[in-house]
């Protein structure tokens, strides 16, 4: 099966928000929370260049 550009696109943004939610959810059962902090730091400052 072969997939245009949009649904590669689309299929990528999918999983960067599946590893992004299991890895919050991964440093909230440590917590974590420098870890945390440092990752949503870094997830705003990716979304506001972007």
């Amino acid at each position: 099966m072969r997939l245009d550009e949009q649904s590669r696109e689309h299929i990528g943004r999918y999983g960067i928000k599946l590893v992004v939610a299991a890895a919050i959810a991964y440093i909230l059962k440590s917590e974590n929370f420098l870890a945390t902090f440092a990752l949503w730091t870094g997830i705003y400052g990716v979304m506001a260049v972007a």
